[in-house]
């Protein structure tokens, strides 16, 4: 049972939380630069040894078995067991780093829970979060360009497009909803971070993510202001018809792409659909290299992986292939997290990912939920959760968010 009488987190709490961020931002970055992925995992150990052993009392007094914290245990206990059951047997794929991946998704998120934080804008030091995240944009803008990707569109600290833009997108957790400068300002950074990576799966979420948010907001007007609300919808239609057509007129690199990538779809898109063999080299040859495959490949990519779910026993459709089993059959990841939980962990491991991912919703304030329908829908394109150091951040705000929301919850002072 939660003790009531737990008191609201002081000091230790905070500074805990942030020396080990910070702790992981250094050695994720020296891990990116110095391509050692080991770094990154021992990053993460950091991390959470640092949080674990300062608040260990705290911890202990705040432990509750309920269901969310059954769920977690499930949610590490099943691929564990299909892990050992892999390690004897060529019927389950095993890959360490990709279960440790997993295991911290949640160790992370039950970690951060028992703590009893409040949401992330409401931490004391929230500022030193904002000036690391500042760091880290401004590293990637100033650094060589990266030679480790082929047609890298990224420099600096993180060599990979998708990972950099997720690595930003938790810096809007810690901005107070009635600063609005500073809203402005870090949204501005989230912008020009999206259009250094040229990554269109990020752009959609965070555009999802801001009509969310947008919709959301629509609701609380009351209805004596339905003009207020009408102008205020139409300035939103004109700013995004005004995106549309600077994207169909830009020689930018992103409006290209976009352009591009529309018209692959529309050509191609049903081909890809049914399983058709692609000549890439066709594409390549007409669209060019910089406009980018990746939408029209994903869509086969996908389409291939979902015939062979298909053509499994029904033991792999439960509970999966195994870690890393994408790489192993079809070369490459599925580029959408549901699909990579369905193939690698079966229906049972995608079921949990969505109750996990549902909870988080539901548990999370009004005002930051938004940033979570960015990465839910991100997630339809990329593999985000291979991206521990981020996803590390989403799990916090998710569980301190859940833990302030709960009350007769814990009165927070956080002055």
């Amino acid at each position: 049972m939660k003790n009531s009488t737990l008191k609201p987190p002081g000091k230790i709490v905070f500074s805990a939380l942030f020396i080990g961020f910070f702790a992981y931002t250094i050695l994720y970055a020296a891990g990116n630069l110095l391509k050692n992925n080991a770094l990154n995992f021992v990053g993460a150990a950091c991390f959470f040894a640092i949080v674990l052993l300062s608040n260990i009392r705290r911890i202990r007094s705040s432990f509750r078995l309920d269901k969310i914290t059954m769920m977690g245990l499930i949610m590490i206990i099943f691929p564990s067991l299909l892990t050992c059951y892999g390690l004897f047997t060529d019927d389950w794929a095993v890959d360490a780093r990709d279960f440790f991946k997993h295991v911290g998704l949640v160790l992370f998120f039950l970690l951060f829970r028992t703590l009893q934080i409040p949401p992330p804008y409401l931490f004391p030091n929230r500022y030193k979060y904002i000036y690391v995240f500042t760091l880290v944009i401004v590293i990637s803008f100033i650094m060589p360009e990266s030679q480790v990707l082929e047609d890298s569109r990224l420099s600096g600290f993180g060599v990979n497009p998708n990972s950099f833009i997720l690595s930003i997108l938790p810096l809007l957790f810690f901005i107070s909803p009635n600063d609005k400068k500073l809203k402005m300002l870090c949204h501005f950074s989230v912008i020009i971070a999206l259009f250094k990576s040229k990554t269109l799966g990020a752009i959609l979420g965070y555009v999802a993510g801001l009509l969310y948010l947008t919709v959301m907001s629509f609701r609380k007007i009351n209805k004596v202001y339905k003009k207020k609300r009408m102008r205020v919808l139409a300035s939103g239609l004109f700013v995004v018809a005004l995106v549309l057509c600077y994207i169909q007129v830009s020689d930018n690199t992103v409006s290209v792409r976009v352009r591009n990538q529309l018209e692959l779809f529309e050509a191609s898109g049903y081909d890809a659909l049914r399983g058709v063999r692609l000549d890439y080299g066709y594409l390549v040859q007409k669209y060019g290299t910089s406009s980018g495959l990746s939408g029209i490949w994903r869509l086969s990519h996908w389409s291939q992986i979902m015939t062979g779910i298909q053509q499994s026993s029904l033991f792999h459709q439960l509970c999966g292939q195994g870690f890393r089993y994408s790489d192993i059959r079809y070369g490459n990841m599925p580029h959408n997290e549901y699909l990579r939980y369905f193939l690698e962990q079966g229906a049972l491991g995608l079921f949990l990912l969505i109750l996990l991912f549902t909870h988080i919703y539901k548990s999370v304030p009004h005002n930051i939920r938004y940033i979570y329908v960015m990465f839910f829908v991100f997630n339809f394109t990329e593999n985000n959760i291979s991206n521990l150091y981020a996803v590390t951040l989403f799990m916090l705000a998710a569980s301190s968010s859940e833990g302030n929301s709960h009350k007769k919850r814990l009165e927070l002072k956080v002055n």
